[in-house]
């Protein structure tokens, strides 16, 4: 076990620092506790009395006691509604940004389980992150980085919830294993902590077989008609459906990355399908970044309506369908 952090601590010697970022993603540890942390960072930013003991919010003053009821009109707290955070809800925030704090110097906004944007709101709030109003102070907190896209996270500063850990396929992976089978066994898929994870990583590669005939092979009908059948046989059982939609959201992720962070050697610790990071890197030419996120954000909208009934096969087309015809070889970064 790590080391526990205690997050006011940290942050205050950031704000000591004087480099306070405008954003921050708080991950880990359970969602009560990561919106706990967010409410006790804000509260020590709009503590009265910070700038006499910057170690801890003083809990006493007015403002304290605001935050701690969440009524500080310096603090906005965008939560998911019906499981999903919408882009009026984003819009709505955004819109406020432009007039300046009410009581005190900064403002702070908490945007809880961001991971639950729709797509629009995603890349709503994207557009405010690379150009940030000034005097405020985004937190999100979700599970991991790993389900918010790669551009929101480039804009935002990491903070650990609770136990200090490295997550295991951000780092080398044991030779025995690969990092997406690390990566398999440490995700939930439909509820089920104890996945097959040979299942898993056989549609993983039966995708890849099917990209590469596409992309590398030419045999484009082979490619198509190989896919329909992955459909299929993944529409089986609604947990296969939910393994075939981890591998592809897996595959979108480590394209976004490619196109996001453009160093080469920073990408051999952040693909989770790493030993396809040749092919990874020629494939992410073919589509455009905005596609990808659209993407991502669609196929956790399929995810959603498949828990209330949805044609399994029918999506499953839909989300392989994504990586061939108008995405395909005549679209060009």
């Amino acid at each position: 076990m790590g080391k526990m952090k205690d997050l006011v601590e940290v942050f205050s010697r950031i704000l000591e620092s004087e480099r306070t970022s405008h954003a921050y993603i708080l991950e880990g540890s359970s969602p009560a506790q990561r919106i706990q942390e967010a409410e006790r960072l804000s509260m020590l930013l709009l503590c009265m009395a910070r700038h006499t003991d910057t170690s801890a919010p003083c809990g006493e003053c007015i403002s304290c006691k605001k935050v701690l009821a969440r009524v500080h009109p310096d603090l906005i707290l965008i939560e998911p509604v019906k499981d999903l955070i919408r882009i009026d809800q984003i819009k709505d925030l955004v819109s406020g940004l432009k007039y300046p704090p009410l009581e005190g110097q900064v403002r702070c906004i908490i945007i809880q389980e961001a991971q639950k944007m729709n797509s629009d709101a995603a890349n709503t709030l994207l557009k405010t992150l690379e150009e940030p109003p000034s005097n405020n102070i985004f937190f999100l907190t979700v599970g991991s980085i790993d389900q918010l896209l790669p551009t929101i996270v480039s804009r935002c500063q990491r903070l650990s919830v609770g136990v200090e850990r490295i997550s295991p396929y951000a780092v080398e992976a044991p030779t025995e294993l690969s990092r997406f089978e690390l990566y398999v066994n440490e995700v939930t898929v439909n509820g089920i902590e104890d996945n097959e994870s040979s299942k898993i990583i056989e549609k993983r590669n039966r995708i890849f077989e099917i990209l590469s005939l596409y992309y590398e092979r030419g045999k484009e009908a082979a490619a198509i008609s190989n896919a329909f059948q992955l459909s299929k046989d993944s529409a089986q059982e609604r947990q296969d459906f939910f393994e075939l939609l981890l591998c592809l959201k897996v595959l979108a992720r480590d394209l976004l990355l490619i196109k996001t962070v453009g160093n080469d050697a920073e990408l051999d610790n952040l693909l989770i399908n790493n030993e396809y990071k040749d092919f990874l890197i020629e494939l992410s030419g073919k589509f455009h970044e905005s596609d990808l996120c659209q993407y991502s954000f669609q196929l956790s909208e399929l995810e959603n309506m498949a828990r209330r009934g949805i044609n399994l096969e029918y999506a499953g087309n839909f989300a392989i369908l994504f990586w061939f015809g108008e995405h395909g070889k005549d679209r060009t970064s």
